[in-house]
């Protein structure tokens, strides 16, 4: 886990930059079924364009606070190095493994969470290609 949390600030990065790589291929992937040889004109064109940067754009931004919420939680994670004295020292060590058991369940949900917009994207993405 320290080295997770030396390296925790590429976690919003990678999460970013792949939901961007993602979400703009789905977009070209989805080019060809809104923009069809001399049916489409400019107007088409703009309007497909704007969508796809506005789609782009939001789930770049879900992605950062995703996984900003799991860099946060890998850095809140604290090792722990402890003397048993009395009760009081046991009951700090059991709170102190629970706060690191929540912040491990938090890192997690903010990974998955930038899958998800990943996810969501394509269904998205999938479900304009039929609506057309």
């Amino acid at each position: 886990m320290k080295w997770l949390q030396s390296y925790s600030h590429w976690i919003p990065r990678l999460g970013k930059f792949t939901t961007a790589v993602v979400v703009t291929y789905l977009v070209i992937n989805m080019l060809p079924h809104f923009i069809v040889g001399s049916q489409s004109d400019l107007l088409q064109f703009g309007r497909f364009i704007l969508y796809s940067f506005l789609g782009i754009y939001v789930a770049y931004v879900f992605a950062g606070w995703s996984s900003t919420f799991a860099e946060r939680a890998v850095d809140q994670w604290t090792s722990l190095s402890y003397i048993k004295f009395n009760r009081g020292d046991e009951r700090e060590i059991e709170k102190s493994t629970r706060q690191n058991k929540k912040h491990l369940i938090k890192g997690g949900i903010g990974i998955a969470a930038t899958f998800v917009v990943d996810v969501v994207a394509k269904i998205i993405a999938d479900a304009a290609v039929r609506l057309l």
